[in-house]
Order: structure tokens, then sequence, then C-alpha cells
């Protein structure tokens, strides 16, 4: 009789401790999520080629499946809507290239400026477009506009691909130490201790373009 209970016990606290390491590895599994999107969602730091890889895949992938799935459905999606829903994306797209701009060691001031340039070049070459060609040359569909499209969009898909090939900075950097893990890394700690001069803060806090 006692080794009949000695068994149920045994086989109980068994039981019971593998329930403890599923809900612990769940908690560890949801802590490194929530780490990994604080990571995506903060412009400092870095992110090397791989990381920078898988985000884009798994964007379009994403992207996509949603696609999909309000097709399937049938349901219309207004402009608007779809604005709100890209934001999330837009905004971690934009950070995972500033993010990788650090890893080659440049600036993300970087980002803007290109997007500057790009923007003012685009809206000469569509100008003289339209007064050598005519307005109607602009017209949706038209080879004018198919062309002065391709042109416009090669500067963009030009620098997204050295975004994807640049190398990194083997060693760390201003913008942080070497990514590891998930392929991003972040700069040190903000937060006061005794041994931080606000000097020291007030640069790191400043570094998010830096």
């Amino acid at each position: 009789m006692r080794s009949a209970i000695h068994s149920e016990t045994f086989d109980l606290a068994t039981k019971l401790q593998d329930v403890l390491a599923r809900l612990q590895g769940d908690q560890r599994g949801l802590l490194s999520l929530l780490k990994l999107i604080r990571m995506l969602a903060d412009p400092r730091g870095r992110c090397d080629r791989k990381a920078f890889l898988h985000i884009a895949l798994a964007f379009l992938a994403a992207q996509t499946g949603i696609a999909a799935l309000l097709w399937s459905l049938g349901v219309e999606v207004d402009q608007t809507a779809t604005l709100l829903m890209n934001a999330p994306v837009l905004w971690i797209g934009t950070t995972v290239c500033i993010k990788r701009l650090h890893d080659v060691g440049r600036r993300g001031w970087w980002l803007p400026g290109a997007v500057a340039v790009w923007l003012i070049a685009a809206l000469v070459v569509v100008m003289l477009v339209a007064i050598v060609l005519g307005p109607e040359a602009m017209a949706e569909g038209e080879p004018a506009f198919l062309a002065m499209f391709a042109l416009v969009s090669l500067p963009a898909f030009g620098a997204l691909i050295w975004l994807h090939m640049a190398a990194s900075v083997p060693h760390a950097n201003r913008f942080g130490p070497v990514p590891t893990g998930f392929g991003l890394s972040q700069p040190p700690s903000q937060r006061s201790t005794s041994r931080r001069t606000r000097a020291a803060r007030t640069y790191y806090a400043m570094s998010v373009l830096a």
C-alpha cells in the first residue's frame, strides 16, 4: 500500500515538474519575443546582414499571408485602413535600415538624407518627362510612364541591395557591439548608475540617428 502511495506521489511530482518546466519554457519564449520586438522598434544599435534578410522575408510573408486571408474572406480594405496596417511595418523597416547602417559604420542620418535626395531627383525626372513628352505621356500604362517609373525606382532598389550586401564592421563600434543571437545588438543601457556620467547618458540619448 505504501509502495503504491509513494509511486503515485512520485508520478504526481514528476508531472508537476514537467508542467513547471513547460511554463518556464513558455515564459522564456515570451520574454525572448518581447525582447526581439523591443529591439526591432528601437533604431539604436546594429543589425547584421543575416538578420536584415530574415526580417525582410518575414515581413513579406506576413503581408502576403494577410492579403491572401483578406482576399479569401472577401474583405475590402480602404486606403486609411491599409495605411494603419502598414504603419508598424514602415516604422520597423525604418529602424532596421538605421540599425543596418550602424552595422556598416554609417550614421543613421544617411537614411533620411538619401530619401530626400531620391525624392528631389524623382520630382525632377517627372517634370522633365512632362515637359518634353507632354502631360499625356504621364498617363498610367503609357511606355514613358513605365520607363520613368523604372528609372525612378532603380536608385531605391540599388540602395536596398547595398544594405543587404554591405559587410558588417567586424568589431564593436560607437553604435553597439557585434550583433549576436537574433543578429541584432543594442548600445549599453542608458540607466543612471554611479559610474556613468551625465555626458555619457546624453551621448546615447542623442545617438538614435547618430
